[in-house]
């Protein structure tokens, strides 16, 4: 019994992303390949891929196909962050424990297309061209263009403080992240103190979620779980993007029974998901809790049957059996 619990634990740390590290250095044979949809199914190029080490000195870069999918090679085992940025869509991350000597299993990536909120108040034409031009350099990249009118505009009109959210994106693309912080928390002021404002709580909860992927990008683990934590606690989340970011940092860092209630909470919301039951079946099976790993993982499948995972999956099926 020991023996085949000892085996089980392995096959889960490599499935759901933790592991002791070797320290192992240098190259590798390892290889991993993956694809980046939009949320409509829809294949998207030129998505930049950065892979990074979580323990020694190596990092990779490559770009998505027209098929958006992509590929690397040549790295030893460990736990590797991935981020996945394109113009005009949200940042995405993952983490997870990579081979070194073998194919590791797909990784097939969402990515959100930001929204530019409408500002209110914009009654002179003038003022709408500037926000439309800034949007414009926004979309194509062209970030310092975009803050350069964003922060024109907020300094011309400092009572329309919903227009600092678009100058804190800007300035956190351009990886002036305290300045970014500074004008969420300028706007987080002015939604308290304004008691006609509209949609209050809602509106603090997007920031609070603007100010935890600010916070993710610096790789500050403490104030992105606080953040994010703020606004699920201010109102019930439609996105299931929010507990399932945070329920992902909570389990790379060992925080496993946290990790599940928000993984039972993204769930919740998009129920028929298969990788959202596959992290949770993951995440019990960690816990030692079998049945319950078992339940998730078996609904994994029925919505997922032909996953790259699959075949790992009813391997770990079977040994639970």
């Amino acid at each position: 019994m020991k023996r085949t619990l000892a085996v089980l634990f392995t096959v889960v740390l490599a499935a759901a992303g933790v592991s002791s590290l070797s320290g192992q250095e240098g190259q590798g044979t390892g290889r991993v390949r993956g694809t980046v949809t939009d949320e409509e199914n829809r294949p998207l190029a030129d998505v930049k891929i950065l892979m990074k080490s979580t323990s020694y000195h190596f990092q990779r870069e490559t770009l998505s196909n027209q098929k958006g999918k992509w590929a690397m090679m040549g790295f030893s085992k460990d736990v590797f962050d991935f981020t996945f940025s394109k113009e005009g869509y949200e940042t995405g991350r993952a983490q997870v424990f990579l081979s070194g000597a073998n194919r590791n299993p797909d990784q097939d990536i969402v990515l959100k297309k930001i929204e530019q909120r409408p500002i209110q108040g914009l009654d002179n034409p003038a003022d709408r061209e500037t926000i439309r031009k800034a949007s414009d350099f926004f979309e194509a990249g062209q970030y310092e263009e975009a803050m350069s009118l964003f922060k024109e505009f907020v300094e011309s009109h400092p009572d329309l403080y919903l227009a600092r959210v678009n100058l804190a994106k800007t300035l956190a693309k351009l990886k002036q992240y305290p300045e970014a912080i500074a004008e969420y928390q300028k706007v987080e002021e002015a939604l308290n103190a304004d008691p006609a404002a509209a949609q209050v709580e809602a509106r603090l909860a997007d920031i609070y979620v603007a100010m935890a992927e600010t916070y993710q990008d610096q790789g500050l683990f403490d104030q992105t779980c606080a953040y994010y934590l703020k606004a699920i606690e201010l109102t019930p989340p439609v996105d299931p993007a929010v507990p399932f970011n945070l329920a992902e940092l909570l389990f790379s860092n060992q925080r496993v029974d946290e990790a599940i209630r928000y993984y039972q909470l993204a769930i919740q919301l998009k129920p028929d998901f298969g990788l959202y039951e596959l992290k949770l079946g993951y995440a019990f099976l960690n816990q030692g809790e079998m049945s319950s790993a078992a339940e998730h993982l078996k609904k994994f499948l029925a919505l997922s049957p032909d996953d790259p995972q699959a075949d790992s999956v009813r391997k770990i099926l079977e040994t639970i059996k």
